[in-house]
């Protein structure tokens, strides 16, 4: 056994009763999905939250700094980022969006003309 599987055991056993079955329950319920899928899904670091030992997602790091910036925002600041994510991912219509740090001259001539023609047909909604 793993040192990490011994804390978090010393630590599941300390909770009641209730809380060790519904922990219990999560793992018996993550492994029977992986077995499964016939893989296994990389998990993060476990973190005790209200007693409870929760599992993080592994996440690149772009993913990490977006998810640190929305948090540093005010919460209506955030409601709005968030938001705007939506509306992107509604914009997509279920299209693989790629993530890359550069863009092409094809990529910001394409963007371009794609939110002036969006703009201008909002203006003539308007009028």
């Amino acid at each position: 056994m793993s040192t990490l599987l011994e804390k978090a055991l010393e630590r599941v056993v300390a909770l009641p009763q209730d809380e060790q079955d519904a922990i219990t329950s999560q793992i018996l319920a993550s492994l029977a999905d992986e077995d499964a899928r016939g893989e296994t899904l990389p998990l993060g670091s476990p973190a005790v939250i209200s007693g409870r030992i929760e599992w993080g997602m592994v996440l690149s790091q772009q993913e990490e700094w977006l998810i640190s910036v929305v948090r540093a925002l005010p919460p209506e600041e955030a409601g709005k980022v968030l938001n705007w994510a939506r509306q992107l991912a509604d914009l997509a219509g279920g299209r693989t969006i790629e993530w890359s740090d550069s863009w092409t001259d094809e990529d910001l001539a394409e963007a371009t003309s794609a939110a002036l023609q969006r703009f201008e047909d909002q203006e003539r909604e308007e009028v």
